[in-house]
């Protein structure tokens, strides 16, 4: 996909969500192997750092559009998106 073509996307919030929930399986399917690998306890902490950072960009996401939060966050408080005063 071209740069003008994703700038062009009829739903860019939508699109970023898909590949954002993407990036964190990955991301959490790595973390699984870290300790197998060989490599540091401490680049699991790593790896959790980052995925807070997407969660955090996924929520201000769903601020913006509630339809795209997936089910299981739907009832929890802490995920409700905040009404904004205009």
């Amino acid at each position: 996909m071209s740069e003008s073509e994703r700038k062009a996307s009829p739903d860019p919030l939508g699109e970023m969500n898909e590949l954002l929930t993407h990036g964190c399986r990955l991301i959490d399917q790595a973390a699984t192997r870290v300790i197998p690998a060989g490599l540091d306890r401490e680049n699991v902490r790593k790896l959790g750092e980052a995925l807070v950072q997407v969660y955090d960009v996924q929520l201000e996401i769903y601020e913006r559009r509630p339809d795209l939060m997936p089910d299981f966050l739907k009832g929890c408080d802490r995920f409700k998106p905040q009404k904004k005063d205009n």
